[in-house]
Parts: C-alpha cells; structure tokens; sequence
C-alpha cells in the first residue's frame, strides 16, 4: 500500500485516486483496521494503541475503526482515529503494531468495560503475577484505574467463578487458581481451609 505524507499528500491523493486519512496522511487504497494499526506504528513509532482498540489487540480479538491511540504529542485528526496526548507506557509491538500497557489501556474505557478486559486478559494461574508485572510502569494510578482494579477478579478462569469471588469478596478474601498439593483449585478460602471447585476438569 502506497502512503502518501506531508504537504503535498492531498495533490498527491487526487493525483493518484488515494484515500485521505487524516490531514497531511493519504493511502493509496481503504486500509482494514488492522492495516492502519500496523502503518500508523510504522509511521508514528512514538504512539500506541490505547482504550477499546488496545483491548481488543491484548485479547487478539479483530479492531475496529476508529481506533484509538496515545501519544505524547498530537496526532491529526481523522474519522479513521482517534488519539490522547499522553506517553505510552511499557509499549509493546507485535504483528507491527504497537499497544500500550493493557492497565493504561482501561483509563479510557468504561468501568465495567475495563473490568472485563482485565479479567479476561489476567485469566488463569499466572494472572496475578502478570498483572503484579504490568503495575511497575506505574508511579501511581489515576481514580478510574483504581476502581477498576478494586473490582477486578484476578486469576479467575470462567464467568461461574468470578462470580462467586465477587460475591464472596466482602466478607472474606478469597484467593484463585490455588494448588493444594498437586491439584489446583479454582477458589481458597485459607482462613476457613476451604476449597471450593465451581466448574471442574469436565469444563475445561
């Protein structure tokens, strides 16, 4: 795909029959979602997918136009983007594109939306780890992310069982993915040496 930049990207465009993307920023034909994600990284190393369209690249889920992003300096306006001003942090590429860190991602998304992201990204027996790994790009946390993180149920593998943490979790703390000798049970309440298995093996 042809990219067409700078101030004669709009001549060049109707010259050459291109699609214009944003000021400044024409291709030579209609990119794919997934398509702008990987030239706007090619282009603007310095930005990162951010919000919803991060979300969706962590959980390898297909993007959607219009994609959002970050950056410490302004991107141009278009209908195919948007963008934040701000440093992405621990930015990571692959498949070309590169995305924020996935707990940055959520300060832009609904409550309920990041929450969702977030136990679905950090599932599984390694989840808190990952999620204890992904904290130290962090000095400190904007409000939104902390609510989100008070609600999130880490280390959960399945809808059944995070409701059951939630709606344990006021009354006493509950820890998930637990090995008790060599099995590993979905839900430990150590005060009370209790396990509990929601789903079982047959779920699995």
């Amino acid at each position: 795909m042809e990219i067409f930049r700078g101030k004669s990207a709009a001549q060049q465009a109707v010259r050459h029959g291109a699609v214009r993307i944003a000021n400044g920023f024409c291709l030579s034909e209609e990119p794919t979602p997934n398509q702008l994600a990987r030239i706007m990284s090619e282009q603007w190393p310095d930005c990162a997918l951010d919000g919803y369209s991060a979300a969706l690249k962590h959980v390898e889920k297909p993007l959607r136009f219009p994609l959002e992003f970050l950056r410490s300096s302004s991107l141009p306006s278009s209908k195919y983007f948007t963008s934040r001003r701000a440093r992405p942090k621990g930015a990571l590429t692959w498949d070309g594109v590169t995305v924020c860190n996935p707990l940055q991602a959520t300060e832009i998304m609904a409550e309920e939306d990041a929450v969702a992201f977030l136990e679905a990204y950090f599932a599984g027996r390694y989840g808190a780890s990952q999620m204890e790994g992904h904290m130290l790009d962090f000095q400190r946390f904007p409000q939104h992310t902390r609510r989100v993180l008070e609600n999130t149920i880490l280390g959960a593998d399945s809808v059944p069982e995070r409701n059951l943490t939630r709606a344990l979790r006021p009354h006493v703390t509950v820890h998930n993915n637990r090995y008790i000798g060599p099995y590993r049970w979905d839900l430990l309440l150590e005060e009370y040496k209790l396990a509990i298995e929601v789903d079982c093996y047959a779920y699995h």
